[in-house]
């Protein structure tokens, strides 16, 4: 779809805004093009590679689009500006695409350019002579560009690095796997189970170790003293089995009494909604007795008429 076409920017650089307005929530071409307009001013080139932080940005939000304050004006541009030149940083969309990566990592348009160019650079020397492809790398995991590197760990690899990298982590190093078990015993403690990346609220990063523990058990690469520290905390290496079980802890705590916590309606839906699937799993007799089992201990109510159904 064409833009309003300009001198001050490139035909890829308005196709590039146009895609990063309408991932904002601008459906309205008109919309986009004013943005795009405003992304033109004289002001913009030199605002590049400023930071966009602290930016309150729109989604579909009509009034603050058409409203023509200076304020908005400069937003736009700063806002623009950075990411042209994040694209820029990283190449052709093809090479890796930054309207991508900020939709499944809003934070990066808070990120410091300087800071972004440092991490690429130090990810390239860390790959070595892997021959690992580092900006699909932080397409597929754009959290990265986000985290500061790790101290190279003697018994850690490059090509294990590499790995870890895979999940969105800096490193699965031994000081690293230390501190990120550390962190799970005090997810345990605060909420009583090892169910972590299965809650709202759930640290990203602790969540993505999870699931590299996970694969690495899967496939038979996880060390056994790692494997025994994480079943002495409780956790559950396989990702079906611990959803369902952060799920059994959350009705067990509202069955006791005890204090649950503060559901947003979303929230409270899923939560009815599984109470649900049980009962409909256990009619159907497809609801393992170990399961079954375990609802009873907290008198779990299978009479209940069900939405569902």
């Amino acid at each position: 779809m064409s833009c309003l076409q300009t001198s001050a920017l490139s035909g890829s650089d308005e196709v590039l805004l146009d895609r990063f307005w309408e991932a904002r929530g601008v459906l309205e071409v008109a919309q986009r093009r004013r943005l795009i307009a405003a992304a033109a001013q004289p002001h913009t080139h030199g605002r590049r590679g400023q930071a966009a932080a602290a930016l309150e940005l729109p989604g579909a939000n009509t009034a603050w689009l058409l409203s023509g304050e200076p304020s908005t004006q400069l937003q736009v541009e700063a806002v623009s500006a950075w990411v042209l030149q994040m694209q820029s940083l990283l190449g052709d969309p093809e090479d890796a695409d930054i309207v991508r990566m900020i939709v499944q990592e809003p934070r990066l348009l808070s990120a410091d350019m300087r800071q972004v160019a440092n991490r690429l650079l130090d990810m390239k020397i860390a790959a070595g002579a892997v021959g690992t492809d580092i900006l699909k790398v932080v397409e597929a995991q754009p959290a990265l560009l986000l985290q500061e590197a790790s101290p190279l760990d003697v018994e850690e690899t490059a090509a294990q690095r590499a790995q870890a990298w895979q999940f969105g982590l800096a490193s699965d190093g031994a000081r690293e796997w230390a501190r990120r078990a550390r962190e799970l015993a005090a997810y345990c403690q605060a909420m009583g189970d090892a169910h972590v990346g299965f809650r709202t609220g759930d640290a990203p990063e602790l969540a993505r170790w999870a699931a590299k523990q996970r694969a690495d058990h899967a496939a038979g690469a996880l060390p056994g003293e790692r494997v025994a520290a994480l079943e002495a905390l409780g956790f559950e290496f396989d990702e079906a089995a611990a959803e369902w079980g952060r799920w059994f802890r959350e009705v067990a705590a509202a069955s006791g009494g005890g204090d649950s916590p503060a559901y947003t309606s979303s929230e409270a839906l899923l939560l009815t909604n599984w109470c649900s699937v049980q009962r409909i799993a256990k009619r159907a007799g497809v609801l393992s007795q170990a399961r079954i089992a375990l609802l009873d201990s907290i008198e779990f109510d299978w009479s209940m008429a069900d939405a569902l159904s």
